[in-house]
């Protein structure tokens, strides 16, 4: 049969580190690592088996415009 998943990856914020303690005791409780920026996109990804036992997938990504065609088959 045919699958097909959309997925929406929301955008995340610059978010910068902060230095706690192993007790967790002050304000900043354990601290916080720096979490990178990044923009939303979204990907969407159809696969389809085929009666052989081939399947075929394509997945297309905004992110960076990218498409990827898969073929495998199993023995």
């Amino acid at each position: 049969g045919n699958t097909m998943v959309v997925t929406s990856n929301p955008a995340v914020a610059f978010v910068a580190q902060v230095a706690g303690t192993a007790a967790g005791t002050t304000t900043d409780g354990y601290g916080a690592r720096q979490t990178a920026s990044a923009a939303s996109y979204s990907t969407v990804a159809i696969s389809r088996s085929l009666t052989s036992g081939a399947t075929l997938a394509a997945t297309y990504s905004t992110s960076d415009d990218s498409l990827t065609l898969k073929a495998s088959v199993a023995f």
